[in-house]
């Protein structure tokens, strides 16, 4: 039996491919940890800035390698310093970043097979596969990590 090739993004290669224009357009997002679950997906919430009725939008960060409930602080760290899927809530990766982040394999759940050819002018505004909340998030991983490796151990608790 024949096996797609999987190629898995890394934090530094979805940093990447945010291009300067939307950097340069984005207003200060602050994104906080809010929760990990028992499989290992991160949530993070960033305040939604240009959307007034919305307060923020969820993001979910998942490493793609596979840790179990016993897993040493040292692995944990490890497995999130690696590959990443990745989604945000926000109308911006719905709608023009969940193709290019489906097509590059990093995208956390459902797949977008639609690419946004109404809402997503030509590839040359914006460029990138991520929209300025996940930016963000991949930042603020790493600070995050002790307090998500203690919430993940603590939900396993008793098992």
């Amino acid at each position: 039996m024949r096996f797609k090739k999987f190629y898995e993004a890394t934090v530094v290669d979805i940093r990447a491919t945010i291009g300067d224009v939307t950097k340069g357009r984005a207003k200060p997002v602050k994104s906080e940890f809010k929760s990990i679950n028992k499989s290992g997906t991160a949530t993070f919430y960033s305040n939604a800035v240009t959307t007034e009725d919305q307060s923020h939008w969820e993001q979910t960060i998942k490493p793609v390698k596979k840790f179990g409930k016993n897993v040493s602080l040292v692995k944990f760290r490890e497995a999130w310093n690696g590959d990443v899927l990745v989604r945000c809530s926000c109308h911006d990766f719905r709608y023009r970043r969940g193709y290019g982040a489906t097509e590059e394999n990093f995208i956390l759940g459902k797949k977008e097979k639609r690419p946004s050819n109404i809402t997503n002018p030509p590839p040359t505004f914006p460029k990138g596969k991520i929209c300025k909340h996940v930016e963000n998030l991949l930042a603020v991983v790493k600070p995050n990590i002790p307090k998500m490796y203690k919430e993940f151990k603590a939900s396993h608790q008793g098992e």
